[in-house]
C-alpha cells in the first residue's frame, strides 16, 4: 500500500480524450488501370463521405521516464448517396522513453488493422523508416489492411557538442488477403540507422548518418522495366526483394533566431530482384537534400518551409527501388488567436529506376482552423492528390471537407 502511494506521488498520469467528425464532398477517378479482380469497394466518381475519429491518449510520466498509449479508430461511411456501408480502420500506438543527463532510450510499437481505401486519404501507406519523400499510393479499392511497426532507439551525448544516435525497427504492412495483395502487396523487413552529430558552433551542426533496410514483398504481378506486365517462368507472378543502404552528410545552419537552413548529400546503394531465385540488379544513386524554415508571428507560432529532396525509395506497389526528386512547400499562419491558415503542396518525379515503373505525383492541402474555445475547433479545407504511374494508370482524388474537433479537458490523476 505504501509503495503504491509513493508511486502515485512520483508519477503523473494524464488522460486526453477528443473526437473529430468530418463531412466531405469527394471526386475520385482512376484512368487506364488494369482491372482489379472482384472490383471490391471501388468508390464512385463523386460522393459524400462522413468520417469520425475518436482518440484516447494515456500518459504516465516520472522524472526519468514516460510511457504513453493511444487508440484512435477511424470510422468512415463513404458514398452516402448510395447507402450506409461503414468501414473501420483501427490505429493504436504505445511508446516508452527513459533518459538521464547523457542517455535516452526509446521503445515503441505502432499497429493498424482494418479496411483501407486510398481514395479517402486516411492512412499512410508508405514504408516507415524510409527517407521521407512523396510516394505513390495504391489503387482506390477497399482492402483489408494491416501494419505493425516495432522500433527502438538509443541516443548518447558524448560531451557538450557530440551526440550519437542508433536505431532499429521492423515493419510489416500491406494487404492481408489475396485480393488485397493484388492492390497493395504485403511488405516486411528490418531497418537500422546510426547518426553522429557535432555542434561545431552555436549556429552550425554537422552530422553523418548511415542506414540500411531490407524489404520482402508478397507475390504480385511482375512488372518489367518499361512498366508493362510480363510473364516469367513463375506464371507471371513475382515476390520482389529490395535492399537499400544510404550514407549521407548534412550541415544545419541557424540563419537567425527565427530561420534555419540545412543542406546534405550522399550516396545510396541498392540490390533488387523480382523473384527469390533471380539475380540481383545492383544500382547506385546520389542523395541530396535542402531545407529552409522561417518562423514568424507572435511567439513564433507561424512558419513557412521549403524542402527539396533527391533520394531513392522502395515503391509499396511494386516492391522495387526507384529514384525520385521531390519538393514540398508548407505554410502555417496564425492570423489571430482564433484563426489559423494551413497549406502545403508538393510533387515528386521519378528520374531513373531498375525494374520499377515511372511515376509523377502532385498533392496539395489547404485549411482554415477556427478555435471557438480550448475544447472546440472547426476546420474547413481541401485536399487533392494526382498521380500517374506506368502500368497503373492515372489516379485522381480530391475532396472539400468541414470538420469539428471536440476535446475534453485533460484529466490528471
Amino acid at each position: 500500500m505504501i509503495a503504491a502511494l509513493v508511486f502515485a506521488a512520483d508519477t503523473g498520469t494524464t488522460l486526453e480524450l477528443l473526437d473529430r467528425s468530418e463531412v466531405r464532398y469527394r471526386v475520385t477517378q482512376q484512368i487506364a488501370a488494369p482491372t482489379l479482380a472482384g472490383g471490391i469497394g471501388i468508390p464512385s466518381d463523386m460522393g459524400v463521405d462522413i468520417l469520425n475519429q475518436p482518440t484516447a491518449h494515456l500518459q504516465l510520466a516520472e522524472r526519468r521516464w514516460t510511457f504513453s498509449a493511444e487508440y484512435s479508430p477511424l470510422f468512415l461511411a463513404p458514398d452516402l448517396e448510395l447507402g450506409f456501408s461503414p468501414i473501420l480502420l483501427n490505429v493504436a500506438s504505445t511508446s516508452f522513453a527513459w533518459h538521464d543527463r547523457f542517455v535516452r532510450v526509446t521503445l515503441g510499437q505502432d499497429g493498424t488493422y482494418g479496411l483501407e481505401n486510398s481514395a479517402y486519404l486516411v492512412a499512410d501507406q508508405t514504408l516507415t523508416g524510409q527517407t521521407p519523400t512523396i510516394q505513390p499510393v495504391a489503387a482506390p479499392a477497399t482492402i483489408t489492411f494491416g501494419a505493425s511497426h516495432t522500433y527502438g532507439g538509443l541516443e548518447v551525448r558524448l560531451g557538450r557538442h557530440v551526440r550519437v544516435t542508433v536505431g532499429a525497427e521492423y515493419l510489416v504492412a500491406g494487404g492481408l488477403d489475396a485480393y488485397a495483395q493484388q492492390v497493395l502487396p504485403l511488405e516486411s523487413g528490418p531497418r537500422a540507422t546510426a547518426r553522429i552529430a557535432y555542434d561545431a558552433t552555436r549556429r552550425d551542426t554537422l552530422s553523418a548518418s548511415i542506414s540500411g533496410q531490407r524489404d520482402e514483398f508478397s507475390t504480385s504481378l511482375c512488372i518489367e522495366p518499361l512498366g508493362q506486365s510480363y510473364f516469367p517462368p513463375h506464371g507471371g507472378f513475382c515476390s520482389p526483394q529490395s535492399d537499400l543502404a544510404e550514407a549521407r552528410l548534412q550541415l544545419a545552419h541557424k540563419l537567425s533566431h527565427s530561420a534555419t537552413a540545412s543542406v546534405g548529400g550522399g550516396i545510396a546503394l541498392t540490390d533488387e530482384r523480382t523473384e527469390t531465385d533471380a539475380p540481383y540488379l545492383r544500382s547506385s544513386y546520389g542523395l541530396a537534400d535542402a531545407q529552409v524554415i522561417q518562423t514568424f508571428g507572435q511567439h513564433g507560432t507561424s512558419n513557412v518551409g521549403f524542402t527539396a529532396l533527391l533520394a531513392p525509395y522502395v515503391d509499396v506497389r511494386t516492391g522495387l527501388v526507384t529514384d525520385a526528386a521531390s519538393v514540398d512547400l508548407s505554410l502555417v499562419d496564425r492570423l489571430t488567436s482564433l484563426v489559423t491558415v494551413k497549406a502545403d503542396s508538393g510533387g515528386s518525379q521519378t528520374l531513373s529506376s531498375g525494374y520499377a515503373p515511372q511515376a509523377t505525383i502532385v498533392q496539395a492541402n489547404a485549411a482554415v482552423d477556427l478555435s471557438v474555445s480550448k475544447q472546440v475547433q472547426f476546420e474547413v479545407g481541401e485536399r487533392a492528390l494526382w498521380q500517374r504511374q506506368d502500368y497503373f494508370g492515372t489516379f485522381v482524388t480530391a475532396f472539400t471537407y468541414c470538420a469539428v474537433t471536440v476535446r475534453e479537458r485533460k484529466l490528471h490523476f
